[in-house]
């Protein structure tokens, strides 16, 4: 996710903002399932589900909504 020094960043879908489409714009996960913590617990390796590498990686992000079609 392209993020300009100084500007707030948002995201806007229809489906659950860690579901494997959004996502695409900012994690890199070997199973687009791995949405959470939950779903890793059991990956070795030190991978980062799609939540965490949102949270972390991306300060900048002030809004995160999913909107009902």
């Amino acid at each position: 996710m392209y993020c300009v020094p100084g500007k707030s960043v948002g995201m806007v879908t229809t489906a659950r903002v860690t579901h494997a489409t959004p996502a695409g714009l900012y994690a890199n996960v070997a199973n687009r399932n791995w949405e959470g913590d939950y779903d890793t617990k059991s990956v070795v390796g030190g991978c980062r589900d799609i939540a965490k590498q949102l949270i972390e990686d991306y300060e900048n992000v002030q809004v995160l909504t999913k909107r009902n079609t």
